[in-house]
């Protein structure tokens, strides 16, 4: 986990290694620095807050999160009116809303848990 910044480029980018744009990340004083030009990656600092503090990519003290894609996905949301017909969570699995009895579906019924551990699409809405 943390921002890695792209060097190649002459306006430098953060991004979470999941190539997510950090809005606006809350560095800690004097930072980011890059001490030695050598700084390309970033952790945040028990030291600073909680903070972003930038440092090298190659440091092996530091107890970096390694990436694992996850084999289910957390419980789907669910809009009022709506019930879930499958509580099979893993990867690929499809789950399915129906409405209340006397309420009319306003979206698509099914949803499939993507590999990244999320939930396609949007629940949906059941109309009275």
């Amino acid at each position: 986990m943390g921002p890695v910044k792209e060097a190649v480029v002459i306006n430098i980018e953060e991004k979470l290694i999941t190539n997510t744009m950090i809005k606006k990340p809350l560095w800690g004083p004097r930072q980011p620095n890059n001490y030695n030009r050598k700084q390309n990656c970033a952790v945040l600092d028990g030291g600073s807050s909680w903070l972003w503090n930038d440092v090298g990519c190659h440091l092996n003290n530091i107890h970096w999160i390694c990436q694992f894609k996850p084999r289910v996905c957390g419980s789907p949301d669910r809009n009022e009116n709506t019930t879930i017909s499958n509580h099979n969570f893993t990867r690929g699995s499809v789950i399915s809303y129906d409405c209340l009895e006397g309420h009319q579906m306003l979206n698509d019924t099914n949803r499939t848990c993507l590999n990244t551990g999320l939930w396609s699409g949007a629940a949906p809405t059941c109309k009275y």
